[in-house]
């Protein structure tokens, strides 16, 4: 319901303030076999990463969507590099500033996506909050991406979009960095200073972003443009997503596997799925672990806890050295002519 009324409020304006500025075009074509071979390999390489942890990674159905997959990326690169109005004119990427802010941005948005997806997980399962602290705590990254997000736009227009995605960037590392350090009884002053950062991060960052990629191309070619960005942002998070997921998962078998092996505890492998979904339900929990008596309970919960500690740290580890590598890239593009 809250979606709904929020769509059709945005529908609303959108119809009383959008004006067709765009001089008439002639009619292009759709890349249809772009879309196609596009569509398929994310698909399937998507799935392939996800489920590889379960089905093992060397299995034949493993193989075979990945192998599908890297052929239809394959394929459609070389469609688009033939067509007259591919999806993604590749071409682009030659121009180092479109390149630098595409990168920039593929990256602080994969690396929000993944901790967008993680962080309500871990307020929930590990520190306990209800849905309605989760959702408050949460407001704490949103909100100063909001205020940040004029202030980046101002920094652009004043000296361009370097500074602020420079200031973003580091931001978005030292945010990162404080994630490293997330436990069981983090204090809520840490967590929120790093959600703090990263919003402010987000709000200095996407902005600048966009108006690199814009000054970077003819002006008949914004729209075209900025789609591109979106494309590659929401591909990557999209293919970043499954990657990150896949290395939570392995870390956090790991860590169940040692400490209950030091406990002298064995269980199968869809009894630890069966109580790790438990953890998010600590009424429910109560009751089916009774059986179990209370020391093998208090010491079970525990460990899976720091399970998903132990796997939110090694992501974010991952995060802030591919954080660290974004801004690198985007010095080393933008100290080379265009």
């Amino acid at each position: 319901m809250i979606f709904s009324t929020q769509s059709l409020i945005c529908l609303i304006i959108l119809v009383f303030t959008i004006r067709e500025e765009l001089p008439r075009q002639e009619k292009q074509q759709i890349d249809w076999w772009g879309f196609l071979f596009l569509t398929i390999g994310t698909s399937t390489i998507v799935t392939a990463v996800t489920q590889g942890f379960i089905w093992g990674w060397t299995s034949p159905s493993t193989l075979l969507l990945l192998v599908l997959g890297s052929i239809s990326i394959v394929l459609w690169i070389m469609t688009e590099m033939t067509q007259k109005n591919p999806i993604v004119n590749f071409a682009w990427f030659a121009n180092k500033t479109f390149a630098s802010c595409v990168s920039i941005a593929i990256i602080a948005t994969s690396c929000g996506i993944v901790l967008l997806f993680l962080l309500p997980l871990y307020l929930h399962n590990v520190l306990k909050f209800n849905f309605v602290q989760v959702g408050l705590y949460l407001f704490a990254m949103t909100l100063p991406a909001a205020i940040f997000a004029p202030l980046g736009g101002i920094l652009t227009d004043k000296g361009g979009h370097r500074l602020p995605i420079y200031i973003g960037a580091v931001t978005m590392i030292v945010s990162i960095f404080l994630f490293t350090y997330f436990s069981m009884e983090t204090p809520p002053w840490f967590f929120l200073l790093a959600f703090i950062l990263f919003g402010t991060s987000w709000g200095l960052t996407m902005g600048p972003v966009k108006a690199g990629v814009l000054s970077s191309l003819p002006h008949r070619m914004a729209g075209t443009g900025t789609g591109t960005l979106l494309s590659f942002e929401h591909l990557g998070a999209a293919i970043f997503l499954a990657v990150m997921g896949t290395i939570f998962r392995r870390s956090e078998y790991l860590f169940l596997r040692e400490n209950l092996a030091q406990e002298n505890i064995h269980l199968s492998h869809p009894d630890s799925l069966y109580i790790q979904s438990l953890i998010s339900h600590p009424l429910k929990i109560k009751e089916e672990l009774q059986h179990l008596g209370p020391k093998l309970k208090e010491t079970i919960i525990p460990i899976f806890k720091g399970a998903f500690v132990h796997g939110f740290q090694s992501v974010s580890w991952i995060l802030f050295a591919i954080s660290i590598f974004g801004i690198l890239l985007f010095a080393i593009l933008k100290q080379r002519k265009t």
